[in-house]
């Protein structure tokens, strides 16, 4: 009878002690759920890229807030925040990957700006905060959201995203809302 070598036999064991007998669970696309989360990071990755693009800037950096606030539209000091799950987060920096600055998620605007390059002009930065996705009209959606890059820079609303030939897009701010500039 041949004899297994005892490192193959660790490595074995190694590998059995590894696995997990669970089954990952995967989402269904056609679910609920996950065709919400789609359509909740369609929109996110639609509102960043036209805040981003606002400005003709080559930006050093994208920071974009981890907190999902309510009043993220109109640039006052945020309020009634959640989290970004993330997993959000690292979606949404690869569908962002072709921006052409590096995103950063960040707790607040003092995380981004700690010693007021961005607010004084020396950073070439944008700082993004985004609201609750929400049903519009005819199958749109609003979502809250403002950017800021220093000084007087910057701009918000609640954006209206729709779906035009498979890419979801900004097509103006919500009737009523509103734009601020700055």
């Amino acid at each position: 009878m041949p004899r297994i070598s005892a490192p193959l036999v660790a490595l074995l064991l190694a590998l059995v002690a590894c696995a997990d007998a669970t089954p990952t669970p995967r989402g269904d696309p056609g679910s609920p759920t996950d065709a919400a989360v789609a359509a909740r990071l369609d929109a996110y990755e639609a509102v960043i890229r036209h805040l981003v693009g606002s400005e003709r800037v080559d930006w050093e950096t994208i920071y974009v807030m981890e907190r999902i606030c309510v009043n993220a539209g109109d640039g006052a000091e945020p309020r009634d925040c959640d989290e970004l799950p993330a997993m959000d987060q690292d979606q949404l920096r690869i569908r962002l990957a072709d921006i052409g600055a590096p995103i950063r998620f960040v707790r607040d605007y003092e995380e981004a700006d700690p010693n007021g390059r961005i607010l004084d002009g020396r950073e070439r930065s944008v700082f993004v905060w985004l609201g609750p996705v929400s049903a519009g009209p005819e199958g749109s959606l609003e979502v809250p959201g403002s950017m800021g890059c220093g000084g007087l820079c910057g701009t918000g609303s609640v954006w209206k995203v729709e779906e035009q030939r498979g890419t979801w897009t900004v097509v103006g701010s919500v009737e009523g809302a509103g734009t601020w500039i700055a």
